[in-house]
């Protein structure tokens, strides 16, 4: 009777596998082999398929998630474009208004509130000096009438009484704000070359040259409140610029056909009205 093998034996028992050529039966390649080398290759083979496709499903996995992701993100990207470009149309349309308004031209009538047209019923304005200065001139000058006409001394609201306000520059008020002369503002005299500074925080919102007041420059505030200079030698600010309370914003000057020498035309209006500076402001 033969003897049972044990599992050890088995394993090590040596095997030749001898590889002939079919027709000469000529001997090609002789491959010594146990059982224990068979199991340890067959092994090695399942773990590295195995680990190949796991591999490869989690990069796909990854991929699919890392694209969806990045959907996600482009998606969110492009919403946040059209706000900005949405903002940036609103801003750009509001500093049009501005300029508009300071060059006295105006691209199509606006409506008015039912007061302010029936004010306008009661203007009659000169004929000759609307043909001169033209119709959209004529059209701004008539709505700021309209505007003073039911306004002598417009009241701000409470929280632009307790503003604090930076004073532009320091010299002698020649005319103050004188609202039926159409003079809207305060003119300071200041000495040559003297710098211009901003009232409070906020954003240029005009900078450019107008033939009536030469080199003016416009910054939006808080509260409803814009800021001119006008009749500058230089400008410091360009549109867009956010500027700090106290920031130097332009030089004294006599620039502009409405001006009778060096100085500064300086104007506060609150939510579309002009207020007198000196109310809020010592010179």
């Amino acid at each position: 009777m033969a003897q049972k093998k044990t599992l050890s034996e088995w394993l090590s028992q040596r095997f030749l596998l001898i590889i002939n050529d079919e027709e000469t039966f000529a001997e090609k390649a002789v491959i010594p082999f146990t059982w224990a080398k068979m199991i340890v290759i067959a092994f090695a083979i399942f773990m590295l398929t195995f680990l190949a496709n796991f591999f490869l499903v989690n990069t796909l996995f990854a991929t699919k998630d890392s694209a969806g992701v990045e959907k996600l993100k482009f998606v969110e990207l492009s919403e946040e474009v059209e706000k900005l470009k949405s903002e940036i149309n609103t801003r750009d349309q509001y500093i049009l208004q501005i300029k508009q308004a300071i060059s006295g031209e105006i691209l199509e009538e606006k409506a008015v509130s039912e007061n302010t047209e029936n004010v306008q019923k009661d203007l009659k304005p000169d004929e000759e000096k609307l043909a001169q200065i033209g119709e959209s001139e004529a059209k701004l000058r008539m709505e700021f009438e309209a505007t003073q006409a039911g306004i002598s001394n417009p009241l701000p609201n409470a929280d632009l009484k307790n503003l604090l306000l930076f004073s532009p520059v320091r010299g002698s008020i020649s005319k103050g704000f004188l609202p039926a002369e159409k003079h809207f503002g305060a003119d300071i005299l200041a000495k040559k070359g003297e710098l211009i500074k901003c009232i409070a925080d906020g954003t240029v919102v005009m900078a450019s040259w107008t033939t009536d007041t030469g080199w003016t420059i416009a910054v939006q505030h808080h509260n409803k409140l814009i800021s001119f200079y006008k009749h500058n030698s230089l400008l410091y600010k360009e549109v867009g610029d956010l500027v700090r309370a106290g920031d130097p914003l332009s030089v004294i000057g006599n620039t502009g056909e409405y001006t009778d020498g060096p100085h500064l035309h300086f104007e506060l209006w609150y939510n579309g009205t002009p207020i007198n500076p000196t109310d809020f402001i010592h010179f």
